[in-house]
């Protein structure tokens, strides 16, 4: 899921001079940003608001008839599995305002959404994929839940107790102490790279090229390292990607890497986690949609992607330098897609960056 940002939200709501009076609030595009919708959502939001105030304006309110809007037809179509349990919702009982209600209704069709995109099917039953942020990520299957580097810089209210700990690299935003021992229970193996020993000195070191079986889990390190050179470093045997077969699927978390021999060599894998947008130049949409076609799996979340968030949930007053051409986060994302087109493999947006406290 996107955050629409302000430039976009103005492109949708912009009308003609005579409509200047039906361009919508930065408050309500504060509102509906600050939701975490899908984009497309976000978009249906902006333009059935403004369809409103048009409806409005020259017929006069006749009564709710967000009904008739297109984007609102197709959020209750996806609503319709939750309203067997709204009323035991507390939050559904509120006396709400009209803006409130159809926030309210947003938001559960995102709930609905998020719960079909990030899964998939395996024996046994399905795979569940909750995209945390940046590259934290975990998975449940069949009771078993894998954490991928997690990070408690927004807090860990939607990560569960892990069975197994994957760590790619030693950075703060892949290896975070605090977060690792908020999720271990007393069986709780952790997997590391040897760079992140002295930090996590029970850590379980596998070096690129290995395989173990943990907490009924495989797991095989991949090597993650860079091929442009120059700082941020990321010397090659020093961090890893994992390959997690679960349900007998294989999804591979890449970690920092470029697309190098170790990666095109991977055979089978079907869900991808790649970088993109890394410093100096690395994994470019273009060269990142590149690397997903040699791999060909049958979906792929791009993540890692917007390097001055993690470093302003460092340094909130942190200025980057900006993506190569100029083109914004969002716009790297569109690319990346573009350049998939006809492959037949799916492309997942998630909510990697949740607002910072």
């Amino acid at each position: 899921m996107l955050v629409i940002d302000t430039q976009t939200a103005n492109t949708l709501t912009k009308g003609s001079d005579s409509e200047q009076t039906l361009n919508l609030s930065q408050g309500y595009r504060r509102t509906i940003a600050a939701t975490g919708l899908p984009a497309q959502l976000q978009i249906g939001a902006l333009k059935d608001r403004q369809t409103l105030a048009r409806q409005r304006l020259t017929a006069g309110n006749s009564g709710d008839s967000h009904s008739n809007l297109p984007w609102r037809r197709l959020i209750l179509g996806c609503k319709q599995n939750t309203d067997n349990n709204r009323q035991n919702n507390p939050m559904y009982r509120i006396k709400k305002s009209s803006l409130r209600k159809f926030i309210f209704t947003l938001l559960l069709a995102a709930t609905c959404l998020r719960a079909f995109a990030d899964s998939i099917p395996a024996a046994g039953g399905d795979i569940e994929i909750t995209p945390l942020i940046h590259s934290s990520v975990q998975l449940e299957y069949a009771g078993t839940v894998v954490q991928i580097d997690p990070w408690g810089r927004v807090g860990l209210a939607g990560a569960k107790i892990a069975d197994l700990i994957l760590i790619t690299d030693n950075p703060g935003h892949h290896l975070d102490p605090a977060a690792i021992a908020q999720l271990s229970g007393p069986d709780t193996r952790i997997v590391i790279a040897a760079n992140a020993q002295p930090r996590v000195p029970k850590g379980i070191i596998i070096a690129n090229g290995e395989a173990v079986r943990l907490a009924g889990v495989t797991v095989e390190a991949v090597a993650a390292y860079d091929i442009i050179q120059g700082a941020p470093e990321h010397p090659k045997g020093e961090a890893n990607g994992y390959v997690v077969t679960l349900g007998g699927k294989k999804l591979y978390f890449a970690g920092v890497t470029e697309c190098v021999a170790e990666v095109k060599a991977l055979k089978g894998i079907d869900v991808a986690f790649l970088p993109m947008n890394v410093p100096l130049g690395r994994m470019t949409p273009a060269a990142a949609a590149e690397c997903t076609r040699l791999l060909n799996p049958s979906v792929v979340y791009s993540y890692h992607y917007d390097q001055d968030y993690a470093r302003r949930a460092v340094t909130p007053d942190y200025e980057g330098p900006g993506l190569p051409g100029g083109i914004s986060v969002d716009e790297s994302l569109d690319l990346f897609d573009a350049a998939l087109e006809g492959s037949g493999i799916e492309s997942r947006r998630a909510n990697w960056y949740p607002p910072l406290n």
